[in-house]
């Protein structure tokens, strides 16, 4: 995993922590209890993380994060999401 972004996490200003602008392809794909994002373009996972019971991260070659799952989720955290991002 790329940790070049947190070269200043040990710094007293807490803004350089932060990525501020970035431009970044997401594609949602949604069921009735499970959510898959896929970040950026052509990304193959070679890999899988299990986070807990149901959130995984998907891992490509270059061991960069390249897919989110999210199983189990309640109508009620589908809905959010659709609010969150509408």
């Amino acid at each position: 995993m790329n940790t070049k972004l947190w070269s200043h996490s040990e710094s007293d200003d807490f803004s350089r922590r932060f990525v501020d602008d970035f431009s970044l392809d997401i594609e949602v794909i949604i069921s009735s209890e499970s959510m898959l994002l896929t970040i950026g373009e052509n990304k193959k996972v070679t890999s899988w993380i299990k986070c807990s019971d149901n959130f995984y991260l998907g891992i490509d070659a270059g061991r960069n994060v390249v897919h989110l799952y999210l199983d189990k989720l309640t109508p009620s955290e589908v809905e959010s999401f659709f609010e969150a991002v509408g």
